[in-house]
């Protein structure tokens, strides 16, 4: 009997593992599945002495194909082989070309635009990383992107809409997208856990409360895709010692970005420790998730090119891989 139960309970054993490993949506290590072009910056595996970053925000590619990177208050601008072209240091003040946090950039007919959600400004600076002008928004806004080749997008709560068009020279042209419903008690919470990936007409944008993302085509709402599978908590108020109310997110989505039809997608778990970081692909067509590798360490995808390679933020470096 003992025997019988045993060759039982191994046999289900055995079918619930190929199962498994029949699954592509189990957990995998993501480093067997992708081939690095490209690293620059230090990382365990290659360590560079000259380029040193300390927490790159957002990386734009030129249609040179070379690299802008906005790393606190650096602007780095690379060749398409990671050579270093320039290193620029902005200023820290409120003043015309300075800057108090800047964190997201985009590029639009060989000018950098910046955006310092502090400030509420975007600032425009040339090939050079020379400052030409800037302008003031209306609203705090954290993202910005090139939108339909010769416009500025940029996400934030504004009369309603959360995404606002504006031509290169800051003339705002018409905002559009509703809100994402959020609890009762965080009311308090406006757009700052909320992701996007931009391209051309197109707009992925993620809820920073549940695992939603809303597909725009041309400012209308065009798909909705729930993805159970990634875990996001929402985010805990807590009230500081000037009476502001300050958000912590535990879990979440810190990148996505679209191409052929899937979603890349990378999250993070930093409460309870120790921190977790997986990266997923999510079907569009089928709505279902394909796979998910789990990550080492922080790493924020960022960037797709033409050619299928994504490129990822880390710690104090970037890179540019190709999934395999």
């Amino acid at each position: 009997m003992k025997k019988d139960y045993l060759r039982k309970v191994l046999r289900l054993f055995f079918i619930l593992f190929f199962i498994i490993c029949a699954n592509n949506t189990f957990a995998q290590d993501f480093s067997t599945f992708v081939k690095k072009d490209l690293v620059v910056g230090n990382t365990n595996e290659n360590k560079e002495e000259n380029i040193i970053l300390s927490y790159p925000t957002d990386v734009v590619i030129d249609s040179q194909k070379n690299i802008y990177v906005i790393d606190s208050y650096f602007l780095y601008k690379f060749n398409n082989l990671g050579k270093l072209i320039f290193k620029k240091e902005f200023l820290k003040g409120k003043g015309p070309g300075e800057f108090i946090e800047p964190y997201d950039l985009t590029y639009i007919n060989e000018h950098i635009y910046i955006l310092d959600h502090v400030l509420e400004r975007v600032s425009i600076l040339d090939q050079k990383g020379n400052y030409l002008n800037s302008f003031q928004i209306p609203f705090l806004a954290y993202k910005l992107s090139k939108w339909k080749k010769k416009y500025l997008i940029l996400l934030g709560e504004y009369n309603e809409n959360i995404f606002h068009v504006f031509t290169t020279k800051g003339k705002y042209k018409y905002g559009f997208g509703n809100p994402f419903s959020r609890p009762p008690n965080l009311k308090g919470l406006t757009s700052s856990g909320m992701e996007w990936y931009v391209n051309f007409d197109t707009i992925y944008a993620i809820s920073p409360f549940k695992s939603i993302i809303n597909k725009y085509i041309d400012k209308k709402l065009s798909n909705t895709y729930f993805i159970k599978d990634i875990n996001i908590s929402p985010p805990k108020g807590y009230n500081t010692r000037t009476g502001a109310i300050t958000f912590i997110f535990p879990s979440g989505i810190n990148g996505i970005v679209a191409y052929k039809n899937k979603l890349f997608i990378t999250t993070f778990k930093v409460i309870p420790k120790p921190s977790k970081y997986y990266f997923y692909i999510y079907n569009m067509e089928n709505k279902k998730l394909i796979k998910v590798f789990k990550i080492k360490y922080y790493l924020k995808i960022a960037r797709v090119d033409s050619t299928g390679k994504f490129y990822l933020l880390g710690t104090t470096y970037f890179m540019r891989v190709k999934i395999k």
